[in-house]
C-alpha cells in the first residue's frame, strides 16, 4: 500500500513535471506566452462515453464554463484547459504511457493523444483543438 499524501491533499503532477524535450519545448512556449483567458473548442475521442465537441471558457487559467451538447450528470472534462493537457501528458508519461501530438502556434496542440497503457486496447484519449480564441 502506498502512503497517503500529507493532510489528505491529493497530489497532482505539475505542468513543470518531466516531459520529453519536444513536449517540454511546447509547454514552455505555452507558459511564456499563452493567454490565461480564452475560449476553445475541443473534440474528444475515446471509448469512454464522453466523445464529442466541447466549448470551454477559461478565465485566469481555470475553466469557468463547459458546454457539451449531450449534457449528462456526473460527466466531467478531464482536460478543460491547455495547462491540464500538459499535466495529463506528464502524468501519462510518468506512469509509463505514451503521448503523441501535432502542434499549432504558441504551444497549443492541434491534436494530442494519451495512451496510458501502450499495449492495451481502447484506453486512449484523443483531443483535437477545433478553435482557440484568446479573450481581450
Amino acid at each position: 500500500m502506498l502512503p497517503a499524501p500529507l493532510n489528505g491533499v491529493p497530489t497532482q503532477p505539475s505542468p513543470q513535471a518531466a516531459l520529453p524535450a519536444d513536449l517540454a519545448a511546447h509547454r514552455d512556449a505555452w507558459l511564456r506566452g499563452g493567454p490565461r483567458d480564452y475560449t476553445w473548442v475541443i473534440e474528444l475521442g475515446c471509448e469512454c462515453g464522453i466523445n464529442g465537441e466541447y466549448t470551454v471558457t477559461v478565465v485566469d487559467g481555470q475553466a469557468t464554463q463547459i458546454e457539451w451538447p449531450r449534457s449528462e450528470p456526473g460527466v466531467g472534462l478531464e482536460v478543460p484547459t491547455v495547462d491540464a493537457l500538459y499535466t495529463k501528458a506528464a502524468s501519462t508519461i510518468a506512469d509509463g504511457g505514451q503521448v503523441d501530438a501535432t502542434w499549432g502556434d504558441g504551444g497549443i496542440p492541434a491534436t494530442i493523444t494519451f495512451d496510458p497503457i501502450p499495449n492495451a486496447i481502447d484506453d486512449e484519449l484523443s483531443v483535437t483543438v477545433k478553435s482557440f480564441t484568446p479573450s481581450n
